[in-house]
Formats: C-alpha cells, sequence, structure tokens
C-alpha cells in the first residue's frame, strides 16, 4: 500500500501526459467535427417530410423558410397534438434534438469507420482527461464536456452550411429544461442558441406550453432572452377529431378500449390532446378499475380543485374581505367564459336561461380583464393566475400569431380571446346550477355590495367633513377682511358663499339617502 500511494503522482502524471500527447495529435478536433457533420448531413438528406409547395396558406407562415435571426419560442396549444403542430409549423427543417448536442457523457460513436473508431479513442481519452481536470467534481465533469460538444456542434454546422446552403437545421429544446438548470447555466445556453441564430447557422426553437410563456416572462419574469413569439391557432394545425386524437393515445399507453369506453372518455374531457393524455394515463395505471371510474374519478378530481380555486370550500361570509373578493371575480370570469347567465338573467327565470346568445369559440378578453378591473394590481395577478392554473386559456383568432417577447403584458394578450376546456366547463357548469352554491354565492355579493356602500359613506363623509372646513375657513376669511371690499365685492362673496353650502347640502342629503339604503339592507341580512 506504501508503494502504491508513494508512485501515485507519478503514475498520475505520466497518464496525463499521455492523454496529452493523444489529443494533440487530433488538429483541433477536426475528425470528431468532420463525423458530426456528416451527422447533419445524413439528417437532412434523411428528412421525410419535404417542403410541400401546393400547401399556399401554409407557406406563408412556414418557419423555416426565412434565415435565422432570433431563436422561436413556439407555444403548443395544450388542446392539439404537440408533435402534429410541430411538424407542420417547422416544414422543411432538419430537426436536431437537443440532447444529441449534449449527451451526458461524451459517448463512442458507432463504429462506421476508422475514423469513427478514431474518435471514438479520443472520446476515451477526453473524458479521462477532463473528470481528472476537474478533481472527479461531476458538475465540473459535465461542464467540460458542454463547452467541448458546444465548439463540436457549432462548427460542425457551419461545415455543413459550407457544404450545402440549402439545408436548414433547428434545435429542437423544451423550454422546461431551463428549470433545472443554475441561473449562469441558463444565461450560457441562451446566449449560445442567439449566437447560432445571429450567425445563421441554425434555427432553435423553443417549444413551450401557454402556462410556461405566462410563468417565465410575465408573472415571475425570470426570463428576459429575446425570442421570436409563435403562438399557433388551436386546431389550425391539428383538425383531427377527439377520435382520432384518442386512438393515437391508446396506441402509446397499450390501451384497448371499446366503443362504449371511448365514447365515455370523449364524453367526460372532449377534443383536448392534453386532457385525453391525462385520462388515458390514468386508464393503464390503473388497469383493475374500469374506464368509467377513471373519469368519474377525474372529473371529482377538477371538482375539488375548482371549489378550492374559487374557495367554496370554506364559509366565504365569514373569511378575510381579500378572499371574498377573489372568490367573486373568479367565478364571475368562469361564469362568463362559459357563456353562462349573470345573477340578474337567473332571477329573470327559466326562460333568460333559453336566450343564450349562439357560442363563439372564445369570450371577448375585455370582458374577462373588467372583472378584474376594480382591483388594480390585484386583480391583474388574479387574471394571470386564471390562466397559469388552467382554468382557462388565450384564444388565437388568426392562423399564427409572431410577436417578440419580453414584451408588455398587454401585448401576450392582443388578437386573442379566452376560452377554457371542455372538462373544467362542465365542473363549473355543475357549480353554477347548484341552487346551495349559486345562493351561497349571491349572498356573498350582497355582503361585499355592502361593504363596498360601507366604504362609499365613509368616503363621503370625510369628503363632506373636508368642505365644511374648507368652507368655515372661508368665511373666517372674508369676515376679517369684510370691510375692505366694495358692495359689489361683497354681494359676489356672499353669492359664492350660498353657492358652496347648497353644494355643501346636497352632498349630506345624498349621503343620508344612501345611509338609509345602506341601514335597510344590513337590517334585512341580519334578520332570520
Amino acid at each position: 500500500m506504501v508503494n502504491l500511494i508513494q508512485y501515485a503522482p507519478a503514475t498520475a502524471a505520466a497518464g496525463l501526459g499521455l492523454l496529452s500527447l493523444g489529443v494533440c495529435c487530433e488538429s483541433e478536433n477536426s475528425s470528431e467535427v468532420a463525423i458530426t457533420a456528416a451527422y447533419l448531413r445524413a439528417a437532412y438528406e434523411a428528412q421525410s417530410t419535404p417542403l410541400n409547395d401546393d400547401r399556399d396558406s401554409l407557406n406563408a407562415i412556414r418557419l423555416m423558410k426565412a434565415k435565422p435571426s432570433f431563436p422561436h419560442l413556439l407555444v403548443l396549444p395544450p388542446q392539439d397534438n404537440p408533435e402534429l403542430v410541430a411538424t407542420s409549423l417547422l416544414d422543411g427543417g432538419t430537426r436536431i434534438p437537443f440532447e444529441d448536442i449534449f449527451p451526458s457523457t461524451l459517448a463512442a460513436p458507432p463504429f462506421l469507420s476508422l475514423r469513427h473508431g478514431w474518435v471514438a479513442f479520443l472520446r476515451r481519452l477526453r473524458a479521462l482527461q477532463y473528470k481528472l481536470e476537474a478533481g472527479l467534481d461531476d458538475a465540473a465533469y459535465r461542464s467540460r464536456i458542454e463547452d467541448h460538444q458546444r465548439d463540436i456542434f457549432t462548427r460542425a454546422l457551419h461545415d455543413a452550411g459550407e457544404f450545402d446552403e440549402a439545408m436548414t437545421f433547428y434545435v429542437d429544446v423544451e423550454r422546461s429544461i431551463l428549470h433545472d438548470l443554475e441561473p449562469w447555466k441558463q444565461q450560457r445556453l441562451q446566449a449560445w442558441v442567439q449566437e447560432l441564430c445571429g450567425a445563421q447557422l441554425a434555427h432553435v426553437v423553443w417549444k413551450t406550453t401557454p402556462i410556461e410563456l405566462i410563468q417565465q416572462y410575465i408573472v415571475d419574469a425570470s426570463q428576459a432572452d429575446v425570442c421570436l413569439l409563435v403562438r399557433p391557432q388551436r386546431g389550425r394545425f391539428d383538425p383531427s377529431s377527439a377520435q382520432d386524437k384518442l386512438a393515437i393515445l391508446s396506441s402509446q399507453h397499450s390501451l384497448e378500449l371499446t366503443d362504449e369506453e371511448q365514447a365515455c372518455i370523449i364524453a367526460s374531457v372532449g377534443n383536448s390532446w392534453s386532457d385525453l393524455h391525462r385520462l388515458c394515463t390514468l386508464v393503464a395505471l390503473q388497469p383493475d378499475t374500469s374506464v368509467q371510474e377513471s373519469c368519474d374519478a377525474l372529473a371529482l378530481e377538477t371538482d375539488l380543485a375548482l371549489r378550492a380555486y374559487l374557495h367554496l370550500d370554506k364559509n366565504l361570509l365569514a373569511g378575510p374581505r381579500t378572499v371574498q373578493e377573489a372568490a367573486i371575480e373568479r367565478w364571475t370570469a368562469l361564469q362568463r367564459i362559459c357563456n353562462l347567465g349573470s345573477d340578474l338573467e337567473l332571477l329573470a327565470g327559466p326562460q333568460a336561461l333559453m336566450k343564450r346568445p349562439k357560442r363563439r369559440d372564445g369570450t371577448d378578453i375585455a370582458s374577462v380583464l373588467s372583472v378584474f378591473a376594480a382591483s388594480g394590481a390585484v386583480g391583474d395577478r388574479r387574471f394571470w393566475d386564471l390562466l397559469t392554473s388552467e382554468w382557462a386559456h388565450l384564444h388565437n383568432e388568426s392562423d399564427v400569431t409572431i410577436g417578440v417577447v419580453p414584451c408588455a403584458p398587454v401585448e401576450i394578450c392582443r388578437g386573442f380571446s379566452i376560452t377554457t376546456r371542455p372538462l373544467v366547463e362542465a365542473s363549473f357548469r355543475r357549480l353554477w346550477v347548484d341552487d346551495a352554491k349559486w345562493q351561497q354565492m349571491h349572498d356573498l355579493q350582497s355582503l361585499l355590495d355592502e361593504h363596498d356602500l360601507h366604504d362609499q359613506l365613509d368616503d363621503y363623509d370625510a369628503e363632506i367633513a373636508d368642505a365644511a372646513a374648507a368652507l368655515n375657513a372661508k368665511r373666517r376669511q372674508l369676515n376679517l377682511a369684510w370691510e375692505a371690499y366694495s358692495d359689489t365685492e361683497q354681494a359676489e362673496h356672499n353669492a359664492n358663499i350660498h353657492l358652496d353650502e347648497l353644494k355643501l347640502q346636497l352632498q349630506r342629503e345624498h349621503v343620508a339617502r344612501l345611509r338609509l339604503v345602506y341601514n335597510k339592507r344590513t337590517t334585512q341580512t341580519e334578520s332570520p
């Protein structure tokens, strides 16, 4: 053991010397760059979806036709099959998976030639070199690998472009990977993708969800990298029916569903890819449970979550006012999104419900925003929470909306309406037709109206007190200098004083009438 320890430094130094010699024999990683460029050319030649020039409407919005400039932030509608949407929009580009660029280790390539064998040998040497240089620190080791791969891939893209300028590549990367990276790693990755696009070597397509978009650029404002925001319309690039989506998902989950079971699933969640995927996953994980029971379990889970969101799982009349206001605003917003009637229409009788306007694809977003307007900045946060909690989502009115992020929050909503998923709408309708829940919200609205009226009375009392104090101060000033005024000036001041007294009297009478209304309402509320 003593001899091993004694000669360990010398052995390590000799090993590092051999490693350095082997690596130095390779001129700037030229062999590794060459086989990576060959991989890119092979991927380009093997692409199975060439440009379809007959689809004129798609040609106008195909992202791969333009030269790279900034990374794309592609927001995939949760109701659509994400693969189908991405394939349509990115038609004409050769996909490069992000994980192919940054593997966890320097794996050896398949032995296809002597050069591949040489690269495999070099990668083993480099892996050992980076491990020793990192002092056996895994984080430092992975960082060295990422630096190496970043350099190889950038140079390979450059060589592939020189070989054939017609080649168009795009790096396919999920935006969610940023959650697992430290801030400095996020910045380094974002800077690199900006460099790729700026040098026109490749497109970079960040795939994200509407929730991630709002969370990262508005709610948290945790991301500030400049991207071209691409938001396709729901159903525009995936016109498939719920049956078609369910067939794909059933195959992925190895489910054999009867016609009755398929009808049960579609009746529960409608033509929504994300909800169909969620329900199929639930059915696959519980093979001993019937499909009907899984559908009922998902509906119950949604009901309970929606009640918690609306604060209907607690005694709202005894809760804090902020919670009460949030409950009313959320209820009213969902009521408008689901195209349901107001309290006044309910009181008008069943015939009001039979005269519903024709249902649109979405509700005017200004109508929903107005619900939260009275709460100011708090209301803004509640509106965005409605979207990030997946109770509602923005609906694009055009085929594809292209913008830039970061941007003002209003730009995220411009040109969009607001709608919800069939699963959520069905859950809210069950609450809406529940007499007990409706009465609870009606009583809560009455209580908040009383609070607002009380606040108005307090404000009016303060305004009247200030006006009375100002009028008395004006009288005192006039009395001190009264003899100095001419008869005409004295008459003018008397008229002004009389006018101020009249205004003050009208304010007092208005407050008195409001107080009678307030007292009447509170008396009715307190009576059994």
